[in-house]
C-alpha cells in the first residue's frame, strides 16, 4: 500500500523561494543607514576617524548586525522551513522524495542500507537520514519532526527493508582514539587502588613515567607499570604489574587480565 508524507507549507511559496534575497536587502539598507550617519555627523579624513569613537563603534556595531543578522536568519530558517511542500511518497518497493522545486530522488527499497538520526546537529531541528547503495554509489535524503508521521514512516521503511531504525544517535568516535590515558587511569584508581592493604597511601607514576608503558592493540591495552604503597608492616613497598584492559565504552572498561610481577 503506497502512502504519502508531506511536510505543511507555513509560508508563501515566494518567501520560501526568496528570503535570503529580502534578508540580505535589509542588511544592505541597515549598513547603508549606518554609513549615511556617519558621513553626515562624523568627522574623518581618509575612511573612519578614531577620534570620534562613539560613531566609530555605532558604525562597526551596525556593520555587525547588517552581516550577521541575515546570516543567522537564513540559517535558522532554512532548517526549520527548507523543507516545507516536499512531498514522500512510500510503497512496498521504492521510496520517493519529491523536492517542492520540482526535483525528484527514488530508492529502492532493497537498496536502503541505513536510517539513523544525524549524531551531533548544529542547526535544529535533528535530521534523520534515509541511506541507499546502487552499484557502489551511496546517495541520501533526510527528514526532520516537522514532517507529520516522520517517525511512522520512517519506522515503515525498516520493516520493509529489514534494516533498522537508529532513533538515538550513536557516536563512535571513542573507538577511533588512543584512550591511554584512560585506560591507565581506570586501572590505577578503580581496580588496582581498592585492592591495596592501604589504599590512601597509594602513589601512581603518570602515562610519560619511564617505568609506564602502554600499547594498544584495537581496544585492548596493555599495561606494564608499578604502584607505591604500604604494607601490613607501614613500609613503602613497589610492586609491578601487567595488565590487559578492553574498552568497551566511551566510559566504560574491563580488566581482562592482571598479575603481579615479581
Amino acid at each position: 500500500m503506497q502512502q504519502v508524507f508531506q511536510y505543511p507549507v507555513t509560508y508563501p511559496g515566494w518567501w520560501l523561494d526568496n528570503y535570503y534575497l529580502f534578508t540580505w536587502l535589509l542588511g544592505m539598507v541597515i549598513l547603508a543607514i549606518g554609513w549615511g550617519v556617519f558621513f553626515r555627523f562624523g568627522k574623518f579624513s581618509y575612511g573612519i576617524d578614531f577620534g570620534c569613537l562613539w560613531k566609530s563603534t555605532v558604525l562597526l556595531l551596525l556593520t555587525t548586525l547588517a552581516l550577521g543578522a541575515p546570516n543567522y536568519y537564513n540559517t535558522r530558517f532554512v532548517a526549520e522551513h527548507g523543507q516545507e511542500g516536499d512531498v514522500i511518497t512510500l510503497d512496498e518497493s521504492s521510496l520517493s522524495y519529491n523536492y517542492r522545486k520540482g526535483v525528484d530522488k527514488a530508492f529502492r527499497i532493497k537498496d536502503v542500507v541505513r536510517i539513523y538520526k544525524e549524531p551531533v546537529t548544529f542547526n535544529p531541528p535533528p535530521r534523520y537520514f534515509v541511506v541507499a547503495e546502487t552499484g557502489g554509489i551511496r546517495d541520501s535524503v533526510f527528514v526532520t519532526k516537522n514532517l507529520p508521521d516522520y517517525e511512522k514512516m520512517l519506522s515503515r521503511l525498516s520493516d520493509l527493508s529489514n534494516v533498522p531504525f537508529e532513533q538515538q544517535a550513536v557516536d563512535d568516535s571513542w573507538k577511533q582514539k588512543d584512550n591511554s590515558f584512560s585506560a591507565l587511569y581506570y586501572l590505577q584508581y578503580e581496580y588496582i587502588k581498592p585492592r591495596l592493604k592501604a589504599p590512601s597511601t597509594a602513589k601512581f607514576p603518570s602515562l610519560h613515567s619511564d617505568e609506564t608503558e602502554v600499547k594498544k592493540d584495537g581496544l585492548i591495552y596493555e599495561i606494564v607499570s608499578y604502584v607505591d604503597s604500604q604494607n601490613s608492616f607501614g613500609a613503602m613497598l613497589r610492586k609491578h604489574y601487567i595488565a590487559k584492559v578492553t574498552q568497551e565504552g566511551e566510559n566504560l572498561w574491563r580488566v581482562d587480565s592482571f598479575s603481579w610481577v615479581e
